[in-house]
């Protein structure tokens, strides 16, 4: 069920170039991860247990849910994943699927100590939440490639969640596989108060998210929907753009994936549109095969 999604952002394009994630380091913040399954089995760096309060300890990876399995096979899985050559740097902050903040601050911290290049969240709270800025800000300043969900609380507008609808992170919805963004994938406008005092449009840019394949604990697969799952799609897509083009900051890489999006409409259910790979690999100056 997966297949669509990976073929529909244009993936298979960068592998025939030759371009699979290679030498890219993802952070990932979820469940945990079953590191034994076949899909993902030597494909972690580097694994840590987050507690309440935000302190990492390196520990043997697991995943406590299904969701972070998922998650990982989306970003560097074999036959599921859009950047199998890519390795992850995983931060178990969602223990049985839920965390605090300080869990999740204390993931991103933690992975951004491992050299990560870019940072998928498939996690967030409804609404508008400043204690995420701080984090958010850093990783921007760092150039890390930060790629958060916007949240399943659509079809209402201003259904948003932090951090994806903070103003310097990517907001990431979901699209089925008609290209329509999917009903539950959450809708802008945000209104902020403290500490921007600004409207926004979000999310930034969709990608898929209806009824994905990807890996389950275990050894087996499953199909599951989300904007948690168009997130993975869209850090892995970062991370093929990195092995194509290993020096290029993240703001371009950034602006690069929303210039080269094909659009879909109105911009707070769509932003700029559906994640492109080889348009956005293009205006780096870069060229993917032929479909």
């Amino acid at each position: 069920a997966s297949q669509w999604a990976l073929e529909r952002i244009g993936a298979p394009q960068l592998w025939a170039a030759g371009f699979r994630g290679q030498g890219v380091r993802i952070g990932h913040l979820d469940t945990g991860v079953d590191a034994s399954h076949p899909a993902i089995a030597g494909k972690i760096a580097a694994f840590a247990t987050v507690d309440a309060d935000g302190n990492a300890t390196p520990s043997s990876p697991r995943d406590t849910g299904n969701h972070g399995t998922h998650t990982a096979g989306l970003l560097v899985g074999n036959q599921v994943g859009v950047a199998p050559e890519a390795r992850l740097v995983s931060a178990l902050v969602l223990p049985e699927g839920g965390g605090t903040l300080a869990q999740v601050i204390g993931g991103i911290e933690w992975v951004i100590e491992q050299n990560v290049q870019v940072i998928s969240l498939s996690l967030g709270l409804p609404g508008t939440w400043p204690e995420f800025a701080r984090i958010v800000e850093q990783v921007e300043a760092l150039g890390v490639v930060g790629v958060y969900a916007i949240g399943n609380f659509g079809p209402a507008p201003e259904t948003t969640g932090s951090p994806g609808n903070l103003p310097g992170a990517l907001g990431i919805g979901a699209t089925a596989p008609n290209d329509q963004v999917a009903a539950f994938s959450s809708r802008g406008p945000v209104r902020w108060g403290y500490p921007y005092n600004t409207t926004l449009t979000k999310p930034d840019l969709v990608a898929p998210g209806v009824d994905l394949a990807s890996a389950a604990p275990g050894g087996g697969y499953q199909a599951m929907s989300g904007t948690s799952m168009s997130t993975p799609l869209v850090a892995g897509g970062v991370a093929l753009l990195l092995s194509a083009k290993p020096k290029t900051p993240a703001k371009a890489l950034e602006q690069a994936l929303l210039e080269g999006a094909k659009p879909l409409g109105e911009p707070n259910s769509a932003g700029r549109g559906l994640m492109n790979l080889p348009g956005s690999l293009a205006r780096l100056g870069g060229q993917a095969a032929p479909p």
